[in-house]
Order: C-alpha cells, then structure tokens, then sequence
C-alpha cells in the first residue's frame, strides 16, 4: 500500500484530463482532449474533438460507462475503509508481473499510437469529421471492454484465491490492517500438525518467525509486536504439512 493523497492517484480523484493543442494556422478542430474518466490509477486514456456529439461509452445521465467501471475498480484498490487514501499497488502490478496495469496500459499504448497514426492525415486532408467520430467511439469503446475485462479479471482473482483454501484449513487476514503497533493472525487447522508462521518483508526476506512448532486442531491466534519493524507491506505465511497459504499486510507509523 502506498499514501496516495498528494497524487492525481489519490482516491478522490474522479478524472483527469490533458488538452494537445494546435499549430498556428491548424483549425481548433484537432485540439485533442485527453481524458481519463474515473481514478486514473484503474482507467484507461481517450481521446475526444469538439466535432460532434460524446461517444456512449462517455456519457450518461449521471456518470459514464467509463466512469461507472473504473469505480468499481477503484473499489478493489482502495480495500481499506480505515485508510482511504492508501491504494493497493499488489493488484496494480504484483511481483510476478500480472495486475491491472499489465491489461490497461498495452490498450492505452494502442490506442495512442493509433490515434498518432491518424492525426497526420487529418492535418495534412480537410477535417473529415466522420473519422474523427468514428475514431473517438472506437477507441472508447475499446477502452470501455478493457475496463469490463479488467474488472472481471479482478473479482474472479479474489473469488478464485479464496476458494483455493482447504475447507478446514484457513488462515484469516490479519486485524487492524494496516496497523500501527501491534496485529493478530489468526488460523484453523482441522487436526494436530507441525506447523509455521513467518513473517517476510517484500524482498522475501524472512523478518520473523511467528510459530514453528506442533499444535493441538482447532482454531489459534498470534499477536504480532511490530515495535522492531519499519513501516511497509509485510507478508505473513502458514505451512501445514504441504499446504501453505500466504496474506499481506501493511505496518504504518
């Protein structure tokens, strides 16, 4: 998680916008708007002329459709009501190089490198205001089903991660989170095993050994003193036998 109230990502932002003007001499026609309807951080850039009417995918009576999903993503990275203006950049691009950024940015890439294709011949033609328009519905509507894609990927990811837990093995997210001085873990095994419970910095370093021995079944809790950790994301693991089963958490001073 990272503060996010001093950016344009903060979680109040509802859009932004860069205007790419004109020559001298060039018609006011092809100043473009860039504009990214909803939090920029989970929604993709589109470019809009003062030709004629917004596309659908950009309008609505209260809010777009571009607007409508970027919101719902936006939902998934600021997950923790407490702490509102932290953004979860594990689902923006986790370690492993998947997230919402590996989706969003190659269409935003598209879509610019389409639309600097085509600048040219409308500057060196007479304005063709058909293609203008059709080119800014294209592209919001591509932005549009990437978003829906992206927003589907997310909450499958979610679903998926939970309903890969055994059925009576589970390890609980931590609580407070994020917290300031000290959190509880707590997990259920469904009999007596040799188990472990680490804690490992973002570098996957081990920082902490929680539990490493047998326990009886049932259900279990540790309190973690962070007094001797810095501030940052922490990642805590449980292995019983061969299951193992990873959370994050986050340690704000």
């Amino acid at each position: 998680y990272i503060y996010t109230e001093v950016s344009i990502c903060r979680n109040t932002t509802v859009s932004t916008a860069v205007i790419h003007g004109v020559l001298p001499g060039e018609s006011a026609k092809l100043s473009t708007l860039w504009a990214i309807l909803g939090q920029p951080a989970g929604s993709i850039a589109v470019p809009y002329w003062p030709v004629g009417a917004t596309p659908a995918a950009a309008n609505g009576t209260s809010t777009a459709p571009l607007c409508d999903y970027a919101k719902l993503i936006r939902a998934q990275l600021f997950d923790q009501p407490a702490y509102e203006n932290y953004i979860d950049t594990y689902k923006l691009l986790d370690g492993l190089g998947s997230g919402i950024w590996k989706n969003s940015f190659p269409a935003e890439d598209s879509i610019f490198t389409a639309t600097d294709s085509i600048l040219p011949v409308w500057r060196s033609d007479s304005l063709n205001i058909p293609s203008m328009l059709a080119h800014e519905a294209a592209c919001a509507d591509y932005a549009l089903a990437k978003l829906q894609n992206i927003y589907a990927n997310l909450i499958t990811t979610i679903a998926e991660n939970e309903q890969q837990l055994p059925a009576k093995i589970r390890l609980h997210q931590n609580y407070p989170n994020p917290f300031n001085a000290s959190t509880k873990l707590e997990f259920r095994i469904p009999e007596p095993a040799f188990v472990t419970l680490k804690i490992y910095n973002t570098a996957g370093e081990e920082v902490a050994t929680l539990l490493s021995s047998s326990i009886p079944s049932g259900a279990h809790s540790v309190t973690v003193d962070a007094s001797g950790l810095a501030s940052g994301i922490y990642f805590y693991k449980l292995q019983v036998g061969n299951y193992t089963q990873t959370r994050k958490m986050m340690l704000i001073r």
